[in-house]
This record gives C-alpha cells, structure tokens and sequence, in this order.
C-alpha cells in the first residue's frame, strides 16, 4: 500500500528539512480535498522498540502550539498501539471530516537502512513486523526504521537502540513542524 518511498538518514545534518519538503509535497500530490490533517504516532512507551510513535507524539504536543484542525492521537501519556488502534480508527472516524492521516510508526527493514526515515504516499500496516494483525492506517507515512528485519523478533526488544529512536523522533518532529506550519 506504500508508494514513492524516500529515504532519509537521521544523522544527515539536513534530514528535518528533506522531511518537511518530502512531506508537504506528499501533501500536495494526494488526491484528496481535507480541513483536518490527523497525526497519528503509532506505538508503546513501554518498549524501545516501539516508542518512535509515542516519543514524536509527546515531542509535537509539547513544543508546537497546534493550528486549527490539527489533531495528535498517540503520545508518551496515551499511546496508540495495537490494543487500541482500532478504537481509535472508529473515534476519528465519528469525531472528524474531510481529514488526511499521517501515520508514524516504526519499522524493520535491511541493516543498511536502520536509523533512516522512510516517508511516502499511502498507508501503513502497524505490527507487521512482528506478525501482528492490524488495519492499514494513513494517507501519508512516515517509518523510522529501527532494527534490521532479520533480527530474531527476542533479540529486538533487547538491542533496539535508544539513541536512533530518540534521534529520529526528534527529526521527524522537527520536519513535521515545519510543515504544518506551512500548511
């Protein structure tokens, strides 16, 4: 479902930038007429693994003041994971209109390209990577690539590093804002 795949280093001194240009262009290009854009930070504060969603969530709500009709959904205080996506999916559904969906989350992929961002047009899968059954989710995404998919699924809990994490949180975020504000 992801298409236009562009990758982007978190230690490129550049990458909120390339962000932010990839993902209002993405923006731009959705065949889509919307007055809300939904920010939706996939995962659990409860593993390093998985904190990329929540960890960008709480970097958003605490250091941008939000427009008008720009909703998060997922933070460090109340994540989105895979107990609750659903539940939240139906909430958006009920709550908003004319929305898009940029959909955060982190993801396996080669081990040449753990600590990239992978942006595009489309949805995602959350959990794929660890076999779990979830509803594809976003108009846009953004996956910061975590661990190599080859790694046994005991071992990534246990060797995910905090630092690319926290790195690639804090890029995404920074691009996001620039974004949004020129949105």
């Amino acid at each position: 479902m992801e298409s236009n795949n562009f990758y982007i280093n978190s230690l490129d001194k550049n990458a909120s930038i390339l962000l932010d240009e990839n993902i209002y262009n993405s923006i731009k290009n959705l065949k889509k007429t919307f007055n809300q854009i939904i920010i939706m930070c996939i995962g659990t504060d409860k593993i390093i693994a998985d904190c990329l969603g929540p960890l960008v969530g709480h970097i958003l709500e605490n250091k941008f003041s939000l427009k008008e009709n720009i909703y998060i959904y997922g933070t460090l205080k109340n994540p989105v994971h895979s107990s609750n996506i659903q539940d939240y999916i139906k909430f958006i559904e009920k709550k908003h209109n004319d929305y898009i969906i940029i959909a955060i989350d982190a993801s396996l992929g080669s081990l040449d390209k753990i600590g990239y961002i992978k942006t595009g047009i489309g949805q995602i899968k959350p959990g794929s990577g660890v076999n779990k059954t979830l509803p594809y989710i976003g108009n846009i995404y953004i996956k910061g690539i975590i661990q190599d998919k080859n790694t046994p699924k005991s071992l990534i809990i246990q060797s995910t590093s905090l630092y690319n994490v926290m790195l690639m949180a804090e890029k995404i975020s920074e691009g996001l804002i620039k974004t949004l504000i020129r949105i």
